[in-house]
């Protein structure tokens, strides 16, 4: 990939090496202490409250409520988990949502249904993961999201 005069790579090209080149480059990150974890520093913390004030505000103007949502994690990364820390036993009932956000929710229907019909019980926070998602491409119908809800089982009857 070729660098933009900024040295960074051109948004165009790789939406999201541009993002993450950039918010380095500008100094608004660090590299946190484990793999893959960023730390926000000030200025780009103070930028992120800006953002999130300015959303919060214009979701309410809707009518609607702002929600947080738990940390994201993949699948993959909790089965590496169990490879590190004896009896750490993930299990995960995972559906994947492929296109526009609209219709996400068919698939927690889906999955709510599979979790009923097999006598499962929801053990924790339902997680969302997103392989591929705005961050990498414009295009809406090559979108994914898988949606994991940690189970356990009840003991009762599968259906």
């Amino acid at each position: 990939m070729s660098a933009d005069g900024r040295g960074v790579t051109p948004q165009s090209e790789d939406f999201s090496a541009w993002y993450n080149e950039l918010v380095f480059k500008a100094e608004l990150v660090d590299r946190g202490p484990a793999k893959g974890t960023m730390v926000i520093r000030p200025y780009g913390y103070r930028l992120w409250e800006l953002i999130q004030a300015d959303l919060d505000r214009r979701i309410k103007e809707t009518g609607h409520q702002n929600a947080y949502f738990p940390l994201l994690i993949p699948q993959s990364y909790l089965q590496r988990e169990a490879e590190h820390v004896e009896g750490f036993a993930p299990e995960l009932a995972v559906v994947t949502h492929e296109g526009p956000d609209a219709g996400v929710d068919r698939a927690y229907g889906a999955l709510a249904s599979y979790v009923t019909r097999h006598a499962l019980a929801v053990a924790g926070p339902i997680r969302e993961f997103y392989p591929v998602s705005r961050q990498h491409t414009l295009d809406a119908a090559s979108w994914r999201t898988e949606i994991g809800w940690p189970i356990f089982e009840t003991g009762g009857e599968a259906r």
